[in-house]
């Protein structure tokens, strides 16, 4: 039984934890204080998308991401958990080749995929939402990318 997490950060982020490939809990950052939510659930090894500069984003917004990134990594680093950097582009590429829409939009292709994955899923942010959660979504691919489950399926 193993238990990982990955963390789409930013305002809209989320963290999932995944058991052996399954997703066992899902929660938004605004929701909770992360070393908590994982070391609560078990959580030994984390994935988090490394931050990356967005051309279109203002510098004010940028400096609270970074801000906001700098503190998780804090935590997070002083918590002795095992975190580990996932290049957006690395996790993308590799999943996104599963979905025939990935030419769209990289949103919509990253919810095709993991739709395939967890069917039963809805990846709502609470059970007012009618729309699937980007950061819940990302998280969870984070997560399956940075656990290495896709390289089995290739066998």
């Amino acid at each position: 039984m193993t238990r990982i997490a990955g963390i789409d950060p930013g305002r809209d982020g989320a963290i999932v934890v995944l058991q052996d490939g399954a997703i066992y809990k899902y929660t938004l950052l605004r929701a909770c204080i992360p070393k908590l939510y994982l070391l609560d659930h078990g959580v030994r090894t984390v994935y988090i998308e490394k931050a990356q500069p967005m051309g279109r984003e203002s510098s004010k917004a940028m400096f609270n991401y970074g801000r906001e990134y700098g503190f998780l990594l804090g935590t997070l680093s002083g918590s002795g958990l095992d975190v580990n950097f996932v290049p957006p582009a690395v996790w993308t590429g590799a999943l996104h080749k599963k979905a025939p829409i990935a030419q769209h939009s990289p949103k919509v292709a990253s919810l095709y995929v993991a739709r395939q994955l967890w069917p039963d899923q809805t990846f709502l942010a609470s059970e007012r939402c009618r729309v699937p959660h980007d950061g819940i979504v990302d998280a969870a691919l984070i997560a399956y990318y940075g656990g290495g489950y896709y390289k089995e399926e290739k066998k």
